[in-house]
C-alpha cells in the first residue's frame, strides 16, 4: 500500500509526492470576501513545493497562506484560461516575489501562454513560456508529465484546456480539473499507468445539473473512478480526492461520500 499521511503542516518524510491544496473552491465563492470564513480560495495546488497547478484569482496569497514557498516554485502548469484558475495579477506577484532567481517556466496550451504573455508583457524576462499540447509528455523536475485532454470550454480561441497525469519514480498522480466525465483521447494516453491519488473535479455534488456537460457532479467520479479501478489504472489502495468544490452546489455540512475524500484549503498530503 502506498504511504499516505495527511496533515495541515509540514513535518518532513520520506515521499514522493507532496501535494498541498492552496485553493479548492469553484468561481461561486466570493473572492472579494477571501479569507473569511466558508470563502475557499481559487484553483491552486503545489506539488512537491516546486510546481504549482494553476494560479486563479486567489492564487498567489493562497499559496503564501498555506505555507508555500514562492521563491521555491520553479514551474507554473495551467489547465485552462479562466479566471478562478489564471489571473494574471496573481502571477505576477509570484513573479516579483521570485526577483533575481531563474526565470519561471509556465507551461499550458499555446493559445492561454500567448495571452498570458501579453498580460505580462513587462515582466517577460522573467518568465518563459512552454507550451504543452494533449498526449505529448514532457520532462520536469524529474517527473514524466503527460497533458490530458479535458472536457471543458473556455472563450479563448484556439484554447485546448488539460488535465494533467504525472509520474515518479514509484508513484502517479491525476490532476483532472475543471471538466467532465473523462474523455477518450484522454484514456487512451493513461494507457496502462498506474495511478496512487487521484484529484477530481466534483463541482456538483448531486445529479440533475445542468453544469454536467463540462463538470463532475460525485455520481459521475464514482462511475470513472470505478472504471478505472476494474481495469487496474487506480490501484485498490489508491487516495481520491475530490475538489473544485461548488459553494452552491454542495449541502452543508459537507460529507465525503465513500471511497473520496474532499480537498480543503491547507489540506497537505504525502504518498
Amino acid at each position: 500500500m502506498p504511504a499516505m499521511s495527511e496533515t495541515n503542516g509540514k513535518d518532513g518524510g520520506d515521499f514522493e509526492f507532496e501535494i498541498l491544496f492552496c485553493g479548492t473552491g469553484a468561481a461561486d465563492h466570493d473572492w472579494a470576501h477571501y479569507g473569511r470564513r466558508g470563502v475557499r480560495g481559487s484553483c491552486c495546488t503545489l506539488l512537491n513545493g516546486r510546481v504549482m497547478l494553476d494560479c486563479g484569482v486567489t492564487g498567489f496569497r493562497s499559496l503564501v497562506r498555506h505555507g508555500g514557498d514562492p521563491r521555491r516554485v520553479r514551474e507554473l502548469w495551467f489547465t485552462h484560461s479562466h479566471g478562478d484558475h489564471c489571473d494574471p495579477r496573481e502571477i505576477a506577484a509570484l513573479i516579483e516575489a521570485r526577483r533575481g532567481l531563474a526565470p519561471l517556466r509556465l507551461r499550458g496550451s499555446a493559445a492561454l501562454l500567448a495571452r498570458l504573455s501579453d498580460a505580462l508583457a513587462p515582466l517577460r524576462a522573467r518568465f518563459v513560456p512552454v507550451p504543452c499540447a494533449p498526449g505529448e509528455p514532457f520532462r520536469a523536475q524529474g517527473w514524466r508529465a503527460t497533458p490530458l485532454l479535458a472536457n471543458h470550454l473556455t472563450g479563448l480561441p484556439g484554447e485546448t484546456p488539460l488535465h494533467y497525469l504525472v509520474a515518479g519514480r514509484r508513484r502517479t498522480i491525476l490532476y483532472a480539473l475543471d471538466g467532465a466525465w473523462m474523455t477518450a483521447q484522454a484514456r487512451h494516453a493513461i494507457g496502462s499507468a498506474r495511478i496512487d491519488l487521484a484529484v477530481w473535479d466534483a463541482t456538483v455534488e448531486r445529479p440533475g445539473d445542468w453544469r454536467i456537460f463540462e463538470h463532475n457532479d460525485v455520481s459521475m467520479v464514482r462511475t470513472i473512478s470505478g472504471q478505472l479501478r476494474k481495469q487496474g489504472v487506480i490501484r485498490p489502495d489508491a487516495v481520491q480526492v475530490l475538489d473544485h468544490l461548488a459553494r452552491t452546489l454542495w449541502r452543508k455540512p459537507l460529507r465525503a461520500p465513500r471511497p473520496f475524500r474532499l480537498a480543503h484549503d491547507g489540506l497537505l498530503l504525502r504518498v
